[in-house]
């Protein structure tokens, strides 16, 4: 997808969805077992992975939105990873925490603070002037990246606030193709942005 727009920098590549620049990036700098391995360190079950460069380059493979949101999450935590879990804590009637969910999270370094500042740059422009303008928010610094599956079957959109951390997928179950006219940016983004806005307006655990 996004055609071939001749020598560009990954950050453009990235903004604009052109994928052959991406996928040259990866083939040339970092390569399928070195990419296999960092989504397998950020929780990724192996069997979602297709080990091959089409899968870890134009993603085939089959991440779910949920492993999707931990590996957003994890470049958002400046590189490091954290296990998700479901329930943040428990507390009696007069506030003393029974049980802190956090307490024996696993958390593991998987990229460079370096690294993953720079990653949500980049996204942070596929947001601002890309092909995620969609997912915007008045007030909030959003980072994020649209996507499509082939033959339309499905679309993404994977993101970050200050705050949240979160991924969309829009599809049917059996894997019809959706409209022609569908994509991560036009469908997925907005979903995602309206879902996002519902978190900030909701109570939450953070006040």
């Amino acid at each position: 997808g996004g055609g071939y727009a001749g020598p560009e920098t990954l950050r453009r590549a990235l903004r604009q969805s052109h994928n052959t620049a991406a996928a040259q990036a990866e083939m040339t700098l970092v390569g399928v077992d070195r990419s296999v391995d960092f989504l397998l360190r950020m929780g990724v079950d192996p069997d979602h992975i297709d080990a091959t460069p089409f899968g870890v380059t134009l993603g085939s493979s089959g991440i779910t939105p949920l492993e999707m949101a931990v590996c957003y999450g994890v470049l958002a935590n400046g590189g490091v990873y954290q296990a998700p879990i479901s329930v943040l804590g428990i507390s009696d009637s007069e506030g003393n925490v029974v049980w802190d969910g956090h307490a024996n999270q696993t958390r593991r370094r998987v990229f460079s603070e370096s690294t993953a500042w720079l990653t949500v740059d980049i996204l942070k422009d596929a947001v601002s002037s890309g092909t995620g303008t969609s997912a915007k928010i008045s007030g909030q610094t959003v980072a994020g990246k649209t996507g499509t599956n082939s033959d339309q079957k499905g679309v993404f959109f994977a993101g970050m606030t200050g705050w949240y951390s979160a991924s969309v997928w829009i599809g049917h179950d059996n894997y019809k193709a959706l409209s022609s006219k569908a994509t991560g940016g036009n469908a997925a983004a907005p979903l995602w942005q309206s879902f996002i806005c519902l978190l900030y307006t909701s109570p939450s655990p953070r006040d």
